[in-house]
């Protein structure tokens, strides 16, 4: 993702504003497919998704509750 953003940045003028990515020049559809897999696999990786997390129904099974750790200690 911070590839594609730093693409993007310099793509719009060295701002991150709106206005400036609404008046991007025409960017070629390799560079919007290449930008898109960029973006895809970084949320795929961030959010729990299937091929990615695996691991993640045995990890909530398996940990233990967190709230007695988040309790204050009154004696």
């Amino acid at each position: 993702m911070l590839v594609a953003l730093i693409y993007l940045y310099f793509q719009a003028g060295k701002s991150f504003e709106i206005l400036a990515f609404h008046q991007i020049a025409k960017i070629s559809l390799t560079v919007q497919i290449l930008l898109f897999v960029a973006f895809f696999l970084s949320f795929a990786v961030k959010v729990p998704m299937w091929p990615v997390h695996t691991w993640l129904p045995d990890a909530h099974v398996e940990a233990r509750p967190a709230a007695p750790w988040c309790w204050p200690r009154s004696r």
